[in-house]
């Protein structure tokens, strides 16, 4: 009886033990099927990265291990993109293409310069023709001057020297009469003369010697006008005196002039 009781549970035992075997078996199948059915998925659109070349590397010391032995653990992360492997160098600019084209353009004259140029010899130019048409206008306005001061020096040296060796007034009075329209027309010559003189001193000279002129005249008029019985001839060799001085003055100035 006790022996048939041992065997029923041994029998049982290793019933229980072949089904857990076709179990585990069965499991073991299914998990083998699973993973060679199907494989790690790839995404062609990614883009791979690669490992930088920044290479940390960390040693640690394991607390744990008694014999004090060390585990290095070296960590290497590289990172680089495709578009960068695949970008070709840039190259070099040549030293010679370069060198030859800032000589080109060192040595080339910019367009600027070349209108400085033109408008140097234009102003230049204009310059000439200026000063030569000033000073031919000065020729001519000296030539006119030096022509009235020949009529000043008849009016000096030969009309009033007649009036001083008049024998009476009526002889005073029909010289002047004579000779008065050529005095005026020298006066009213050096007042064309004083409006177009070349510059400041020769206008002062002609006017200095009209306006002695003009005092002559009105004085030798006044003189013809109230004289009575007797030539004023003391009066009239003053007048000539005054009027020669004027034009000794301004013969000094266009000798200055020349000379300049």
């Amino acid at each position: 009886m006790g022996q048939t009781a041992s065997s029923d549970r041994a029998h049982g035992l290793s019933r229980l033990l072949r089904l857990v075997g076709l179990v585990a078996a069965g499991l073991l199948l299914m998990s083998c099927g699973d993973g060679s059915g199907e494989g790690p998925s790839v995404d062609p659109s990614r883009t791979p990265v690669l490992p930088s070349s920044t290479a940390e590397p960390s040693s640690t010391r394991s607390p744990d291990n008694a014999d004090g032995t060390r585990t290095p653990r070296s960590t290497v992360t590289v990172t680089a993109s495709a578009d960068e492997e695949t970008q070709p160098p840039s190259e070099a600019p040549s030293e010679s293409g370069g060198t030859s084209d800032t000589a080109s353009d060192s040595t080339e004259v910019p367009t600027w310069a070349w209108w400085l140029v033109a408008l140097a010899i234009l102003v230049a130019l204009v310059a000439i023709i200026i000063l030569v048409g000033r000073r031919r206008r000065g020729g001519a306005w000296a030539a006119d001057f030096a022509a009235v001061g020949d009529e000043v020096a008849w009016f000096t040296n030969t009309l009033l020297p007649q009036l001083v060796a008049a024998g009476s007034l009526q002889q005073v009075a029909g010289g002047w009469a004579v000779g008065e329209s050529r005095v005026a027309a020298a006066e009213d010559r050096l007042t064309t003369l004083e409006a177009t003189a070349p510059d400041d001193a020769a206008r002062m000279r002609a006017r200095a010697l009209r306006d002695a002129v003009r005092r002559a005249k009105q004085e030798v008029q006044r003189l013809v006008a109230t004289a009575t019985g007797v030539v004023p001839t003391a009066d009239l060799i003053a007048v000539g005196v005054r009027l020669e001085d004027a034009q000794a003055a301004a013969r000094i100035g266009m000798r200055s002039r020349e000379a300049q």
